[in-house]
């Protein structure tokens, strides 16, 4: 929970960024209720992706000694999960099940392959990531599975739990 004292030279960054997520917001709403209006909402897969979340908390924040940013209100310089936790949203009544959340790690690299299943197009053989069908369907995940992230200076493994990260030197 973040608070906007009146008086907290970050909150004029925080309320911009709220600003720009209530207008992300509306137009997402305003793309609804289009193609409900123009009966499109039963045959349009609508998706929402992030690329990077925003570094935010003030336990987070520290100097990069290579180029002199703060890492706080910024993305791709510290990979901790409130920068690699991204929306990834499929929609589409009747095919995507509407309100399943799934809990496993999951990567952007599965985008291709989760899209071609849900327009029913057959697998890419380049796409190096997996479907998620069918755990939006109930099925269990892999059981372990190794997820890469890199940023500004900095690398990550994600596994059996874990994160792993290197800050190349310069970036510490």
């Amino acid at each position: 929970q973040v608070r906007l004292g009146p008086n907290d030279k970050t909150s004029d960054t925080l309320r911009r960024y709220y600003g720009e997520v209530a207008l992300t917001d509306d137009y997402v709403g305003r793309v609804f209720k289009t193609l409900e209006a123009l009966g499109l909402a039963e045959r349009t897969l609508v998706v929402i992706v992030g690329d990077h979340g925003e570094a935010m908390d003030e336990a987070h924040s520290y100097e990069v000694l290579k180029t002199g940013r703060i890492s706080q209100f910024t993305h791709g310089v510290t990979l901790y999960d409130e920068e690699l936790h991204v929306p990834l949203v499929f929609v589409r009544p009747g095919v995507v099940p509407e309100g399943k959340q799934i809990a496993a790690s999951v990567s952007l690299l599965d985008f291709g392959p989760t899209l071609f299943e849900l327009v029913g197009l057959p697998p890419e053989p380049r796409h190096q990531g997996r479907s998620l069908v069918p755990m939006m369907r109930g099925e269990e995940p892999e059981a372990d599975r190794v997820i890469f992230s890199e940023g500004k200076g900095n690398r990550a493994l994600r596994s059996g739990g874990w994160k792993y990260y290197v800050r190349l030197p310069g970036f510490e």
